[in-house]
């Protein structure tokens, strides 16, 4: 796989905890994320790592990536392999996938 140039070791966090993430799969996305990792021999460069709720419940499952400050909702098996591609050649974010943050009103 192209881009193992990735300098730091990247952490995918994938949220198991919160209610709506747990319904939906993410322990699935969870270890498709990790055996996707370890067959592509990416396991240098990243992880994929369990996670409490991070608050996007409604997005869920949540992947988010640490160095990159990037989350991703909606997240299916089929697009843990398109994540980590994504992320190790350094490209913009999945759009069909991004969260948008909204910032928070005084």
């Amino acid at each position: 796989m192209a881009g193992r140039a990735l300098k730091e070791k990247t952490k995918l966090y994938v949220c198991t905890e919160g209610k709506h993430c747990s319904a939906r799969d993410a322990d699935d996305v969870l270890k498709v994320l990790r055996k996707t990792i370890e067959k592509c021999e990416l396991d240098k460069v990243l992880k994929a790592k369990k996670s409490d709720c991070l608050g996007l419940c409604k997005h869920g499952p949540v992947v988010s990536v640490d160095s990159h400050g990037v989350c991703y909702g909606g997240v299916t098996e089929s697009d843990c392999l398109k994540i980590i591609e994504r992320h190790v050649s350094r490209r913009k974010p999945i759009k069909r996938l991004a969260i948008k943050k909204h910032k928070k009103r005084k």
